[in-house]
């Protein structure tokens, strides 16, 4: 099957395939040092949240710190 992609590209890259999951979450900010709202993204296992208050995107090991996430956004 061909593509139209360059060598190297599979299509399945976050800039191409966007994230796996998209979700609005509390989370600390280390930069408002509160917790507050925001807007999550998951990608291969990695997770980025952006603070609704100043805008700053972090890198966040969300998993561990909420291990029933998944099952949450089902209720």
């Amino acid at each position: 099957m061909s593509s139209n992609y360059p060598p190297g590209v599979t299509g399945r890259e976050f800039e191409i395939a966007g994230p796996d999951s998209e979700f609005e979450s509390d989370h600390f900010c280390p930069v408002c040092y509160t917790s507050q709202p925001g807007f999550v993204m998951t990608y291969g296992g990695i997770s980025w949240f952006n603070c609704s208050v100043c805008g700053e995107d972090m890198e966040i090991d969300y998993e561990s710190s909420f291990p029933n996430w998944k099952e949450s956004q089902y209720d």
